[in-house]
């Protein structure tokens, strides 16, 4: 069972990384150094928030916490298709995706403990537009975990970490390129006509902070540098150590 499992979970994952990144949840955790950081961030409200939940067993056997384990998992997704506000999902790096017994095996692990399991997973929900901060919905979230039965010698219980999540973030990018542009021709327009700009940087992975507690920031690693248009070419010189 496992190994049919274990086969049809990378299957599932192969299929769904084929298909269309562009459209993949991912979840902002922490903060950037303010140093770290280039000139021009795009704040956007976060899609969902998401609290983590950890399922765990400490029954001896090893087969029976696992069972127990996916019983209860499955308890938290037939409450979840009762509540159309909440969601039960599985983080895989920094990647949110819809839980579903296809995923079990990649939740559930040892757990801290000799002779115990647990599986590690988010509940989740969309942020409205009128929340202020996480706490209601985080109390929301707990609310749901409390009614979930537990099976055997299972327990679950919230981890208190609590994360935001965005939708497809590369639509974000034009945007953040918006902002780039209009920063360096309001510089070379200040400069005046005999100059002109150039720009790296913009190429490279789009980057995200949480910029709040509901919000998240996007931005490139760019750099500029403005230059007198007498100047035709840039040529810069690495000093290596050997």
């Amino acid at each position: 069972m496992l190994r049919f499992l274990l086969g049809f979970t990378l299957a599932a994952l192969m299929g769904f990384s084929a298909a269309a990144q562009e459209f993949d949840e991912i979840i902002v955790t922490g903060s950037r150094i303010a140093e770290d950081l280039p000139g021009q961030i795009l704040i956007v409200p976060g899609d969902n928030l998401l609290l983590e939940v950890a399922v765990e067993s400490d029954d001896r056997d090893g087969i029976t916490r696992y069972r127990e384990i996916t019983e209860t998992i499955q308890s938290m997704l037939a409450a979840a298709e009762e509540d159309d506000t909440i969601e039960i999902s599985f983080v895989d790096g920094n990647i949110v995706r819809p839980l579903s017994p296809a995923l079990f095996d990649e939740a559930v692990r040892g757990g801290s403990r000799p002779d115990t399991s647990i599986a590690f997973l988010q509940v989740k929900t969309p942020i409205p537009d009128n929340v202020p901060d996480a706490f209601a919905l985080a109390t929301e979230l707990q609310s749901f975990i409390d009614t979930i039965e537990e099976k055997g010698r299972v327990t679950v219980e919230a981890t208190d970490e609590v994360t935001v999540s965005v939708v497809n973030p590369n639509q974000y990018r034009p945007r953040v390129l918006g902002l780039i542009t209009r920063e360096i021709r309001a510089v070379t327009e200040a400069m005046g006509p005999n100059y002109r700009a150039t720009l790296t940087g913009i190429h490279g992975e789009l980057k995200s902070l949480r910029a709040g507690d509901l919000s998240l920031g996007f931005y490139l690693p760019y750099t500029y540098e403005i230059i007198p248009d007498t100047i035709h070419k840039i040529e810069r010189h690495v000093d290596e150590d050997y």
